[in-house]
């Protein structure tokens, strides 16, 4: 990354600190597929917010992509993988609620 970049990228977070807004920015090397920076701002909770809705953004877009080389392919299988994951565990969590309440005889 140019020292350019790297110096707005710094100037960003102290903006966002002076703010006080939440942020949560990576960037990556193309060259090397590494990230080449990972830059936070806010509290901890507004940070979650943060990266809570840049993930939700990221599957929606990542879902839609019409590629289907292996590398896109296998992240579109990961996220549909997390999203059935959290389903089940949502899923297993409503029928212990379920049978709980149906041995006390509140069913």
């Amino acid at each position: 990354m140019n020292e350019k970049i790297q110096n707005l990228l710094m100037e960003l977070v102290k903006e966002c600190q002076r703010g006080e807004v939440a942020l949560v920015l990576a960037t990556v090397d193309p060259e090397r597929m590494e990230p080449s920076s990972v830059l936070l701002a806010g509290s901890l909770p507004e940070q979650a917010i943060a990266f809570n809705e840049l993930f939700e953004k990221f599957k929606e877009e990542a879902l839609a992509h019409d590629c289907n080389c292996p590398h896109c392919k296998q992240i579109k299988e990961a996220l549909i993988g997390a999203e059935s994951s959290s389903t089940k565990q949502n899923n297993e969590e409503k029928l212990d609620i379920l049978l709980k309440d149906f041995l006390r005889g509140e069913l």
